[in-house]
């Protein structure tokens, strides 16, 4: 045999006649993993013994069974799993001296195991299976699989004999695990006896092997060699559909402005309501987008690789039919130029996607992920079965109803009747806002040109490329709104997308979280009000809240913590906090309660009412495939995914520092920590007491905390001076932590962040295995040095003020992280390691890269500076650098607010 010059990358050998004494390493050539299971029995038989080789460039491992796998004298089998992309492939190769049927149900057994347990896996089953006066004909509904059957009259009396009646049992049960056999290849006995059975039938082509490796002289009369492709790719029969796209890389933007101009849209909206001025705007939207955009048919491959097309289509049939008719020399000769022509297309748009990819990555590090997962498991948005309580859907339209009905669930229903102007009270000097031209103009400059349409179907990047002509309809529409006080509702319907939390059971709706996308027009209000009501807003803000505030961050909410805890570490006593988790804190937010807060901002009552109609009358509907939910009302919360929806919950939250009387109160967003110096047990009373009026305003705004989230973490250095304290919340006893992540950062007692260190330096070193696993070969050294910026610095620079390490030993671990990436990009790219390294800094400065620890001596100095400056200003954190020469008192609980 020819193994050695074998196109193969995977060989599957019966009857090897191997034993112990055989070595691997003399009959097989290096560059193939070998798997063996030698011939067991070596005296009542000749034959027996398997071997699979694999391609050292394929990984690949040995499938493991949950069960006892019986060893049998006469039988031998090897299961192996090959680790490729899209779709593994699990290959089952067996072979028995003569068949039996106890032991081929054994063979049946293992391969049932392996088809249920690895339901994403290809699978194929090849084997000497020893069944001779076995017909096989080919299966009506599938031109390329046969099915068994035998000749009654083979016997003299008419009837099948037991050996052919077992054979059949057992064929039925292999065929039942819907398994297809494609093998009908007759040896000089007219018998079928080596057989294949695959899971997809339209993956798998299969030929007589034409002396590749294996000379005719050499071939054994009773064993055709068989040759068989595998296809990654799913059968076209199931994965084209021709659809019409619009080109928008192609519109015609500047007609489309002039006939924008031409329209007197300040009449058009003056003879008519918000609601059919928004009607009269989208249609003509969407009329001068079919006018000015060209269409074109394209063929989607679903489950093809993004570079597909139907010229590949085309040489990949071409091929498979030449396959086909592979049995002389020149029909060989015509599929291998079919398959090199096939090939050489197939690198080339490979090529130009990675380009692509490439430039996109430059511009945005996210596209990476889309690219990783591209070349990882072809993995579905949904499990096949999702569940809500005791309800499973199955189809996609039965699980969009499943997410519609949970998150309808989520929202709290307003039973009582009000209006705005019962509710609304304005206070002293209250003024509203103004929106002018230019603000609606930046608002369009600021969305995202690859942003998908929300249910009004309009493109942003058509928008963008119109601002100028756009934002003055889009600046009129939301005068209209603004001075009649109704927002259209058709603008205000949602398309939502559920977000996997990445927690819990993935079939369980109850794990999704909610994006709603919005209309076109509503987005562009929402961002251009955000910016002008944050001006008001924020100057008014609590010194409690740090998140969506600018000069506030993680960081600053952080330090004030720090701030405490060193404050009670001077007074040798402990800090206790306590760490409140709410439930959906977002969608459960009362629309009657936020109006009556807007007034207490000093909000105009026509922006108030602006605001009050962005919340009433959401209308929202959950989109799975194609499929669409009903439609549902959000009766509570603010829109998630919306600018507008956080700078709101601010305003909700603000006054929850009211009810606090001792502790200290820090918020982000939705996020409440109670911390606390504890000096005796009355202390111990006033947090609790604290706890308790936090958990009276929940009550009285419709919040709830969920106790599993909710912790308690004290921190302190002196065990003889600990006080232990059972903190409740509504009668249950809140647990108590060792350690907490308080917004990504790892606190410990002692308020060291040495675990925090080596599980982020665990985490970046696993970033840099994927970028490398999927970007080495693809992508430039540039490219590869944007995504360790995006994605691994970032992440080591993570809140860094606060945890910056004066261990050596923790900033060398850090800095190795970087060390290697950056002898990663310098050598490796060209296949052979450096004797010689010239500087670490040296090394930096080819890549633009500053050292870790350096990046993170300058974040401290601009932090500190900001501080001293004013430029970040904090109730807790600003008096420790206001005065630069006298000790800052140590502050107090009272003051903390």
């Amino acid at each position: 045999m020819k193994i050695e010059l074998s196109p193969y990358k995977v060989l599957c050998f019966t009857e090897t006649m191997l034993n112990s004494g055989c070595y691997s390493s003399v009959y097989f050539p290096s560059v193939f993993k070998v798997y063996r299971n030698d011939r067991l029995n070596q005296t009542l038989r000749r034959a027996g013994g398997v071997a699979v080789l694999v391609h050292q460039s394929l990984p690949s491992r040995t499938v493991t069974f949950d069960f006892v796998v019986d060893i049998d004298q006469n039988s031998e089998f090897l299961a192996i799993e090959i680790l490729i992309k899209p779709q593994s492939i699990i290959v089952y190769v067996c072979y028995q001296s003569v068949f039996n049927l106890q032991v081929s149900m054994k063979h049946y057994q293992r391969v049932k195991f392996i088809v249920e347990k690895y339901r994403t896996h290809k699978v194929m089953v090849v084997g000497d299976f020893n069944l001779h006066d076995i017909i096989w004909s080919a299966d009506a509904y599938d031109d390329n699989a046969f099915l068994p059957h035998t000749l009654t009259n083979v016997n003299t009396n008419g009837s099948l004999s037991v050996y052919q009646t077992e054979a059949l049992d057992f064929l039925d049960k292999m065929l039942s695990l819907s398994l297809s056999q494609l093998s009908n290849f007759r040896n000089t006995s007219s018998n079928v006896l080596d057989l294949v059975f695959v899971n997809n039938v339209s993956e798998f082509s299969i030929s007589k092997d034409n002396y590749t490796i294996i000379e005719e002289t050499q071939q054994d009369s009773s064993h055709v060699p068989y040759e068989i492709i595998v296809d990654y790719c799913a059968a076209a029969s199931v994965i084209t559909q021709d659809i019409t796209v619009y080109q928008y890389s192609r519109g015609h933007y500047d007609r489309m402005d002039y006939q924008l101009n031409q329209i007197n849209f300040q009449h058009e909206f003056r003879i008519r309501d918000a609601e059919t001025a928004y009607d009269f705007f989208v249609h003509t939207i969407k009329t001068l987008i079919e006018n000015n955009v060209p269409k074109k048919n394209v063929r989607k491959y679903s489950n093809k690789p993004k570079w597909w097309c139907p010229e590949l289509q085309r040489l990949k049939n071409r091929r498979n039919k030449l396959f086909k008719r592979k049995t002389g020399i020149q029909a060989t000769l015509e599929y291998e130029d079919a398959q090199k022509l096939f090939s050489d297309e197939c690198d080339r748009r490979y090529n130009e996607h990675i380009r692509r990819i490439q430039a996109n990555i430059n511009s945005n590090p996210a596209e990476f992920w889309k690219f990783a997962k591209l070349k990882g498991d072809n993995d579905h948005s949904y499990p096949d079965i999702m569940y809500l309580d005791n309800r499973s859907g199955k189809t996609t339209k039965e699980i969009a109803e499943l997410f519609a009905d949970y998150f309808e669930s989520i929202y709290v229903p307003d039973e009582s009747n009000w209006e705005f102007d019962d509710v609304y009270v304005p206070v002293n000097g209250a003024t509203d806002i103004s929106l002018t031209l230019f603000d609606i103009e930046a608002a369009i400059h600021t969305i995202d040109w690859k942003s998908g349409s929300g249910p009004d179907d309009i493109k942003p990047s058509v928008v963008k490329s119109c601002a100028t002509a756009m934002a003055w309809p889009i600046w009129l529409l939301y005068q209209k709104t603004f001075d009649d006080g109704k927002i259209p509702a058709a603008s205000k319907a949602s398309r939502i997308a559920a977000i996997y939390k990445r927690k819990g059971d993935r079939s369980d709706v109850k794990n999704y979280r909610v994006v709603a996308i919005q209309t076109i027009l509503l987005k562009i209000h929402d961002i251009a009000v955000k910016r002008k009501i944050s001006e008001r807003i924020q100057p008014q803000l609590t010194n409690a809240q740090h998140g969506f505030r600018d000069k506030r961050s993680v960081v600053t909410n952080l330090l004030c913590l720090s701030t405490l805890a060193h404050a009670a570490f001077e007074r040798s006593c402990q800090l206790d906090s306590f760490y409140g988790d709410y439930k959906t804190a977002f969608d459960k937010v009362v629309i009657r309660s936020m109006v009556v807060k807007f007034a207490r901002f000093g909000i105009g009552r026509k922006t108030a009412k602006w605001l009050w109609q962005f919340l009433v009358g959401r209308t929202n509907y959950v989109q799975v495939g194609s499929d669409k939910s009903r439609t549902f009302e959000s009766t509570s919360g603010v829109p998630p995914g919306s600018s507008l929806g956080p700078v709101m919950f601010t305003v909700f939250i603000d006054d929850v520092v009211e009810a606090v009387t001792f502790a200290c109160v820090l918020l982000f967003a939705d996020d409440i920590k109670l911390a606390a110096i504890i000096n005796d047990h009355m202390d111990i009373r006033r947090l609790q007491n604290d706890i308790d009026n936090v958990n009276s305003w929940n009550t009285a705004n419709c919040l709830q905390f969920n106790i599993e989230k909710c912790h308690v973490f004290s921190i302190y250095r002196l065990d003889s001076a600990f006080i232990k304290a059972d903190y409740t919340l509504g009668g249950q006893i809140i647990e108590r932590v060792e350690e907490i992540s308080d917004l990504g950062v790892l606190v410990d007692r002692w308020f060291h962040f040495g675990h925090h260190i080596e599980t982020m330096a665990m985490k970046c070193r696993q970033t840099i295995g994927c970028i490398k696993h999927f970007s080495n070969g693809n992508f430039t050294k540039e490219t590869q040095r944007i995504l360790y910026v995006a994605y691994v610095r970032s992440r080591l620079e993570f809140a860094s003020t606060i945890w910056n390490p004066a261990a050596q030993i923790y900033k060398d671990d850090i800095e190795s992280i970087q060390k290697q990436f950056v002898i990663y990009l310098l050598e490796s790219r060209r296949n052979a390691s450096s004797y010689r390294l010239a500087p670490y800094v040296d090394r930096c400065k080819q890549l633009n890269l500053q050292s870790l620890e350096t990046r993170r001596t300058i974040a401290d100095a601009v932090l500190a500076f900001d501080i001293y400056k004013g430029n970040i200003v904090d109730d807790m954190i600003s008096p420790k650098f206001s005065v630069s020469f006298e000790p800052a008192s140590s502050p107090v609980n009272q003051n903390c607010k």
